[in-house]
């Protein structure tokens, strides 16, 4: 419906231009211009702000996910063997997080809005005033995204490059020492290899769970996301021959600012996703080196 209103209104408008052109003057033609255009405007603005809060919704429910999943998640990692590495994991998770919850809800949404409605003015006008400002705002909302991710994932690789290990030495100490106890060493060993070895598998398992639930109730608002953004490219090229290009410009810019909210919720997914196979990766060392 969406598309079909944009698309009557930008072959309205370059109709009506045509023939107040043809009879009476490029007067008539503006003013008709900037009537289709606030029609549009308002069309724009209604699906842009949806889209919006659904982005803000998606980044809400996989901030509370994670809260949810941790404590119980880390009990796993403490159960296979990896006590020194949950404790620092889990701060990573929180700041991870916190991360999250300032930067990509807080202050990247708000600044694509700012786009949307930049471009939104910029529009309007035949002359080029603010191509700058928007060039920007859509490098730091693409700065902003990436740095989060490269800052936490490079700090969990490096944690991963350590402390699994010094848990490894840990069980290994303590199944040596088990295994000295005469009679029942041996027994003792074998049995607290196989309570490391199920619980390496129970937090595999939660983890595995944990990327799939993200995915699934992750998906489908992306997808939404992903074919606004499509619907915005496909009648700013329909229009292009016919209708003015500053309603080109301004059906372009809000195609971007739709990239754009999908470039954040999707990034905020994969740093989560990531973040939970990195765990379960960094911590299965402490089983195997031991």
């Amino acid at each position: 419906r969406m598309a079909g209103r944009l698309l009557a209104l930008g072959l309205f408008g370059a109709l009506f231009a045509g023939f107040s052109e043809v009879f009476s003057g490029g007067h008539i033609a503006e003013t008709g211009f900037f009537l289709t255009y606030l029609m549009a405007f308002a069309l724009l603005a209604a699906v842009f702000r949806e889209s919006a809060e659904a982005a803000a919704r998606i980044l809400d429910s996989q901030i509370q996910f994670m809260k949810v999943l941790l404590p119980s998640y880390f009990t796993a990692v403490v159960w296979s063997g990896a006590g020194l590495s949950s404790a620092a994991w889990y701060e990573a998770a929180l700041f991870l997080i916190a991360g999250v919850q300032k930067l990509y809800a807080g202050l990247l949404l708000s600044l694509v809005r700012i786009y949307f409605l930049s471009v939104m003015a910029g529009s309007m006008v035949k002359e080029d005033m603010l191509s700058r400002m928007l060039d920007l705002l859509k490098s730091a909302v693409q700065w902003g995204s990436r740095s989060l991710i490269g800052l936490v994932l490079g700090f969990q690789l490096v944690q991963g490059m350590v402390l699994p290990y010094a848990d490894s030495v840990k069980n290994a100490g303590m199944q040596r020492l088990l295994q000295a106890i005469p009679g029942i060493g041996s027994g003792a060993g074998a049995v607290t290899k196989l309570m490391l070895g199920s619980g390496v598998l129970i937090k595999n398992a939660m983890g595995a769970a944990a990327v799939l639930l993200l995915f699934l109730f992750s998906i489908v608002p992306l997808a939404r996301l992903f074919v606004l953004y499509l619907i915005y490219r496909g009648v700013a090229a329909v229009l292009q021959p016919v209708a003015d290009k500053r309603l080109v410009v301004c059906l372009s810019g809000a195609a971007q600012a739709q990239k754009m909210l999908l470039t954040v919720t999707a990034s905020c997914f994969l740093l989560f996703a990531v973040t939970i196979a990195l765990i379960c990766q960094g911590t299965n060392a402490a089983y195997l080196a031991s």
